[in-house]
C-alpha cells in the first residue's frame, strides 16, 4: 500500500515556471507525471499494482502535473508552482480580513466570499474523510479599494501565493478590489486534490505557489433565456456556481420574449399576470434582489434583458380591453411566418404613447430591483416590417406623418421607437448614463446605424458567423461591442432546425476581434428546447471552454486544454453542476491520446 507520506516525498519537483522546460519524470503511486501529462505507471513493486484502484492517485498526479495544474481558466500572467503535494484539513479554514481596505461592508463583503469558497469545499470533502497529519489553512485577503461594484473598471487582477511551515498552510492573497480576492479564491479552491485510502479520503494542497493573474476582457459573459421555457431560481443559482468557478462575470438574463413575461412588475402587474406561464412561474422583485446578492458573492453581476419592440407579445395583450388600445401587434398571428420570425409573434405598437408610459413603470420597478445599473439590454432584434405594416393604426399614423411605408419609412419608425424608450429609461434612472446594449440588427448595419444610434450611448451586441465583417465595421465607426458568435457561442445550435453543434474546441478556438472597443464577449443559450432538466448539460462544459478565451485568450490550441477541461468539468459535477462528459474516461487517463 502506498501511504500518504510516500505521496509528499514522490511528488517533490522544482518549480514550473510558464517558461519552464521538461522535468525528470516522477511518479505517484500508479500514476507518473512526464512532460505535463500523467501516465500510468505499470513498474510498481510486486503486489502493489491494482486495476480496481487505477484512478486512486490520479487526482492527485494531475494537481501537482503541468504547467497550470487543475487551475480554469488558465492565469493569464506570471505562475510558478511547486509539485509538492501536502496534507490539509479542509475543515480547518481560517480568513484574515484586516487587509480588506475600508470598512466593515468591505469586510462583510470579503466573508461572504469566503463562505462561498468554503462551501465550495465541503460539497467536495462530504464524504468520510481523514485529516490525520493535516494542516489547516490560514487565508490572509488584502484589497486596496472597498468598492463593492462590479462594473465595467472593475479590476479584477489578484495576487495568489502559497507556502507551507510545520504547521500550517499559508496562503496570501493581494488584489486591488474585492472581485480580485474572489477570483484569487477560486483559484485556491481549484490547488487542492484527495485520494482515497484505505482509512477514507485524505485531502492534499500544493505546498508552494505564487500566481499572478488578471483577464484580458472585461465582459465574459454567458445569456439564460427564461421566456420561452421557465428556469428555476435554484437552475439559476446553480447556473451562476459554474460561472463562478469559470470566472465568467456577466449573467445576461433574456427575462421575457413573445413567449412568456414572468418578471413581476409591481407597477404594471399585468405584464406577469396575462404574460406568465403560470402563477408559480414568475419572478419577483424579491427573487431578482436575492439572485443579485448570491451573485455578487460569486464575481457575478446580471443584466436584464427586456426585449423591444420584437420578442414582445404575450404579457402585453391585455390593452384594449383596459382601455389602452393595443400595445402590441401580431400577437400570436397565424400563419406566423407571414408576421415574425417565430411562433409566437407579437411587436410593441410604436404609435401608441401608452406603451411608452407603461416601459417608463415598469424600467422604474427595474431601477428599484438593482441598485445600480450601468448597462441593460434592450434587446432590439428581428423587427418584423411586415407585422407592423399590417396594422392600420400603425400605417395610418406613418401616412400621417409623411413616412414611406418602404423599408426606411419603417426603419425611421424603429429609430423612433429606440429614442422614446431611450428617453423613458433615462427618466427612470433619473439621469443618461446607463450604456444601454442591443442586438445587432438592420438598424445596426453599416447603412443605417449612425443615423439612429448615438456611439457614445448604444453598445451593439453582434450575432453574426465568425467570418462577418459587421463587428469590424461597427469597430471603425467608433462602436463598442459584445461578440456572442452565433457559429460558436450559440450553444443551443444543432438541436433544432438545419442548425450545427458546436463542440467545446469550436467554443474555445472561437477569437473575438481585435479593437480595443470589443468589451468581451458571451454564450448564449436560447431555451427553446431548454429547462432544469438539460440545461446544465447544455452550457457546461462548453461554456467553460468559452470562459477561457474570455479570460485568457489562449494562442495554444483547444488539444492543449482537453485533459484540464475535464478536470474542471469534473470539478463541477463534485460541486454540483450537471457537466456534460466530452472523452471517454480512457482518454483522461491516456492524455493526448485520442487527440
Amino acid at each position: 500500500m502506498w501511504s500518504a507520506a510516500l505521496i509528499l516525498v514522490l511528488t517533490l519537483r522544482e518549480i514550473y515556471s510558464l517558461d519552464g522546460t521538461a522535468r525528470a519524470q516522477t511518479c505517484v503511486g500508479e500514476w507518473c507525471c512526464e512532460k505535463g501529462k500523467c501516465l500510468r505507471n505499470y513498474d510498481v513493486p510486486d503486489g502493489a499494482y491494482n486495476s480496481t484502484l487505477e484512478e486512486k492517485y490520479f487526482e492527485v498526479c494531475r494537481l501537482t502535473c503541468g504547467k497550470f495544474s487543475t487551475v480554469w481558466p488558465k492565469p493569464t500572467r506570471n505562475i510558478a508552482l511547486s509539485h509538492r503535494a501536502v496534507a490539509i484539513d479542509p475543515t480547518k479554514v481560517s480568513f484574515d480580513f484586516e487587509g480588506v481596505a475600508w470598512g466593515q461592508e468591505a469586510r462583510d463583503f470579503a466573508a461572504k466570499c469566503a463562505d462561498v469558497f468554503k462551501a465550495n469545499l465541503k460539497k467536495e470533502y462530504e464524504s468520510e474523510w481523514r485529516s490525520t497529519g493535516a494542516k489547516p489553512l490560514a487565508v490572509s485577503l488584502n484589497t486596496i479599494t472597498p468598492d463593492t461594484v462590479l462594473d465595467l473598471d472593475t479590476d479584477e487582477s489578484y495576487l495568489l501565493e502559497i507556502s507551507t511551515s510545520e504547521d500550517v498552510v499559508v496562503v496570501t492573497i493581494n488584489s486591488s478590489t474585492l472581485y480580485g480576492a474572489r477570483h484569487g479564491l477560486e483559484t485556491l479552491s481549484q490547488l487542492v486534490a484527495s485520494y482515497w485510502e484505505e482509512d477514507g479520503r485524505h485531502w492534499v494542497a500544493l505546498s508552494a505557489a505564487k500566481i499572478s493573474d488578471s483577464p484580458v476582457y472585461r465582459y465574459r459573459g454567458l445569456l439564460i433565456d427564461t421566456a420561452r421555457n421557465y428556469i428555476t431560481l435554484e437552475a439559476i443559482r446553480r447556473t451562476i456556481d459554474a460561472m463562478a468557478a469559470s470566472k465568467l462575470n456577466v449573467l445576461h438574463w433574456h427575462v421575457t420574449d413573445s413567449h412568456s413575461f414572468p418578471l413581476v412588475s409591481p407597477s404594471v402587474p399585468e405584464l406577469s399576470r396575462y404574460g406568465a406561464y403560470s402563477p408559480k412561474e414568475i419572478y419577483s422583485p424579491q427573487d431578482v434582489k436575492d439572485l443579485i446578492e448570491y451573485s455578487k458573492y460569486r464575481g457575478v453581476r446580471i443584466i436584464l434583458e427586456i426585449d423591444t419592440p420584437s420578442h414582445s407579445g404575450y404579457g402585453w395583450q391585455w390593452g384594449d380591453r383596459k382601455g389602452l388600445g393595443d400595445l402590441a401587434v401580431c400577437v400570436n398571428q397565424q400563419p406566423f411566418r407571414q408576421y415574425c420570425y417565430q411562433a409566437p409573434c407579437g411587436q410593441l405598437n410604436p404609435v401608441n404613447q401608452n406603451v411608452y408610459a407603461i416601459l417608463h413603470n415598469l424600467y422604474l420597478d427595474i431601477h428599484n430591483m438593482f441598485d445600480d445599473i450601468e448597462l441593460f439590454h434592450m434587446g432590439g432584434d428581428e423587427v418584423s416590417i411586415p407585422c407592423w405594416n399590417t396594422s392600420s393604426e400603425i400605417t395610418a399614423w406613418m401616412e400621417s406623418h409623411n413616412m414611406n411605408r418602404d423599408s426606411f419609412g419603417f426603419l425611421k419608425l424603429w429609430g423612433r421607437f429606440q429614442t422614446k424608450a431611450l428617453a423613458e429609461w433615462d427618466e427612470a434612472a433619473g439621469h443618461s448614463n446607463t450604456k444601454i446594449i442591443l442586438w445587432s440588427s438592420l438598424l445596426t448595419s453599416a447603412d443605417y446605424i449612425t443615423q439612429f444610434l448615438d456611439n457614445k450611448r448604444y453598445i451593439i451586441e453582434t450575432w453574426v458567423d465568425q467570418d462577418d465583417i459587421l463587428p469590424h465595421v461597427l469597430l471603425e465607426k467608433g462602436y463598442e461591442l459584445i461578440v456572442a458568435t452565433k457559429d460558436a457561442w450559440y450553444l443551443d445550435h444543432g438541436f433544432w432546425g438545419k442548425t450545427t453543434y458546436h463542440n467545446w474546441m469550436v467554443a474555445y478556438d472561437n477569437k473575438l476581434p481585435p479593437g480595443k472597443g470589443v468589451l468581451g464577449g458571451e454564450v448564449a443559450l436560447w431555451g427553446e428546447l431548454v429547462a432544469d432538466g438539460n440545461l446544465d448539460g447544455r452550457m457546461w462544459p462548453r461554456g467553460a471552454a468559452a470562459a477561457e478565451r474570455l479570460w485568457a485568450d489562449p494562442a495554444s490550441a483547444p488539444a492543449a486544454a482537453h485533459a484540464r477541461l475535464i478536470d474542471h468539468s469534473r470539478r463541477m459535477n463534485r460541486r454540483g453542476i450537471r457537466s456534460s462528459t466530452i472523452a471517454p474516461r480512457w482518454c483522461y487517463q491516456n492524455e493526448a491520446q485520442c487527440d
